[in-house]
């Protein structure tokens, strides 16, 4: 059995430890992102489809505790916690609006614009939103989220309510 994640120390690199199998038990993985939606000093969440994984780790080694998300989505790319039930995500590549503010109650809401508009760059919306593919991070109190794009030299950054700051 084979572990997927291997956790080090920084700045020494100094290796703690391993966690977490592929399978279909209540903590195991299915398809988890590596980029974290939250953390802190020795926890951190991972999306796994439509569930959280939260890592925690101490003396006694890694566990693992799983709860499945609110929402109706399968999957959420770029998923990032804004508060303790308040997330962000990508939207999906046809959308017109970049975001989706997941809410408390289980609700969604298409949030934010993109830097442009489809024409006269872009052949369709599909080959607007690929080229703005990017990567979501939100600072610590959830009040701020920056998409920084992939494969154009720009960033944007928004509030808690998607308006671009």
């Amino acid at each position: 059995m084979d572990t997927l994640f291997q956790v080090f120390e920084f700045p020494e690199m100094k290796y703690k430890g391993q966690f977490g199998i592929k399978g279909g038990g209540p903590n195991d993985f299915v398809l988890p992102l590596i980029q974290p939606v939250a953390y802190d000093d020795n926890k951190f969440v991972l999306s796994d489809g439509n569930k959280l994984k939260k890592v925690s780790f101490d003396a006694d080694g890694f566990h693992v505790g799983t709860t499945t998300l609110p929402f109706e989505f399968p999957y959420y790319n770029g998923l990032q916690r804004l508060t303790d039930s308040l997330y962000c995500c990508f939207a999906g590549f046809e959308d017109e609006q970049p975001l989706i503010l997941l809410t408390p109650d289980g609700g969604s809401e298409k949030i934010g614009n993109y830097p442009e508009d489809v024409s006269p760059r872009f052949k369709n919306t599909l080959a607007r939103n690929q080229a703005y593919t990017g990567f979501l991070i939100s600072n610590p109190n959830g009040t701020r989220m920056a998409m920084f794009y992939q494969y154009l030299r720009r960033w944007r950054i928004f509030d808690a309510n998607g308006d671009m700051l």
